[in-house]
């Protein structure tokens, strides 16, 4: 038997992207830096995430640049041949089960601190 579960907390580089697939099912991309260590041996890993449906609507309604979240999923690693050089190339992602919003954005907060409707939390 085996297990993909990784979860993970940091913080978004940049607002996340969202779009929708040609049966209107959305699908949200961002990537969040997790650091590790302390003072000069601290180190920040980038991960790309992945995450569907009314989580990725969410996502894109709820976070923002900076903000603080916990991604629970599996790891996916996507592969392909580099048109270039014909190498072949892969790069590891997390696909989201869930986003769990530490903090939440203040374009739909006020001062970060309002209450959130159970309409906006699709878990």
């Amino acid at each position: 038997m085996s297990t993909n579960v990784v979860v993970i907390t940091g913080r978004l580089g940049k607002d996340p992207e969202v779009k929708s697939t040609n049966t209107g099912k959305a699908v949200a991309k961002f990537s969040i830096a997790v650091d590790d260590g302390w003072g000069d041996k601290k180190k920040t890993d980038w991960w790309d995430v992945e995450v569907w449906g009314k989580t990725a609507e969410a996502v894109g309604r709820l976070v923002t640049s900076g903000k603080r979240v916990t991604v629970t999923g599996a790891l996916k690693l996507d592969t392909w041949q580099d048109k270039a050089s014909g190498d072949k190339r892969s790069k590891a992602k997390i696909l989201a089960l869930s986003v769990d919003i530490i903090d939440f954005s203040d374009k739909n907060q006020g001062d970060g601190h309002g209450e959130v409707s159970d309409d906006d939390i699709p878990f």
